[in-house]
């Protein structure tokens, strides 16, 4: 008695070369291929799929960050200049007003 393991069962089809089936069945066999193919695209490209949109996501999120840092240190150095600008001016007041 030959025996199948169960996990082998539903693929038993993917082995019918379509030229030896039976007109009549040939549409079901035909449909419940494809539905396999479909199936095993999803789990296994699917996976895939939704790790590299997840991926973009974090990429597109450190972008963002990436500029918000350019945008705070622009601001910082123009803090830097205003500070001493400030300090100048100061200076100059206080040198002339003695």
């Amino acid at each position: 008695m030959l025996v199948v393991p169960l996990k082998y069962v539903f693929g038993w089809p993917f082995r019918f070369d379509s030229r030896n089936v039976k007109e009549e069945v040939w549409e079901n066999v035909f449909k419940y291929q494809s539905e396999c193919y479909e199936v095993l695209y999803n789990r296994f490209f699917g996976s895939i799929k939704k790790q590299l949109e997840s991926n973009e996501m974090g990429i597109a999120i450190f972008d963002q960050i990436n500029k918000l840092n350019d945008q705070k240190s622009e601001v910082a150095v123009q803090i830097c200049v205003i500070r001493m600008n400030t300090a100048i001016n100061l200076t100059e007041d206080i040198f002339w007003n003695c």
